[in-house]
């Protein structure tokens, strides 16, 4: 059974990577008659290629939860990492405390960016429940040119296999498309 993933996103709108007009001119569409679809297209596609390669297109708060602190760096999922917010956790009290940012590190440079104890600090020590640990962060890219060119025109693959055979496709998948593994490469 898999396990439930231990994070949650509070996303921004989508759409901001390819533009309509991007994913029409791939298309080659001239016309405005399906603009509300296409639209639908590029934004599942950037949906759909954020989740394949677990990376955040564009700035976003991301929540971990975790059970305890970690011996020392705790990686932060969907890079790349702009910043941390905030460090909660529930002390062996039951309180809820707030890790003061002088005492963690981040580093925003690794992929994926973590977060860690500043020198010669550790971690608290937390209650023993679920989710005692709870890291507010924010990820993304900084706008739609800093998102490498593979993965927007994965997006406008995606989008454009959705729109030119939207009759067939019911569950598409990136893999379906047969230039996937060498784009993805």
């Amino acid at each position: 059974m898999p396990h439930p993933i231990p994070w949650s996103i509070t996303r921004g709108s989508p759409g901001d990577v390819v533009t309509q007009t991007e994913l029409k001119e791939h298309l080659r569409i001239d016309d405005s008659d399906e603009d509300d679809l296409i639209e639908d297209y590029r934004d599942t596609a950037e949906r759909m290629v954020e989740n394949e390669l677990s990376i955040s297109l564009q700035s976003q708060t991301l929540i971990l939860r975790l059970d305890r602190f970690p011996a020392w760096k705790i990686p932060l999922p969907m890079p790349p990492l702009i910043s941390v917010t905030t460090v909660a956790y529930t002390d062996v009290n039951g309180d809820s405390q707030t890790v003061s940012s002088s005492e963690y590190t981040v580093d925003t440079t690794s992929t994926p960016g973590n977060v860690h104890p500043a020198f010669g600090e550790s971690w608290p020590s937390t209650c023993n429940i679920s989710n005692a640990v709870v890291i507010t962060y924010i990820a993304g890219f900084a706008d739609a040119a800093a998102v490498p060119p593979e993965v927007r025109s994965a997006i406008m693959l995606v989008g454009g296999e959705g729109y030119e055979n939207r009759e067939r496709v019911t569950d598409l998948s990136l893999q379906d498309l047969a230039i996937y593994d060498r784009l993805m490469a």
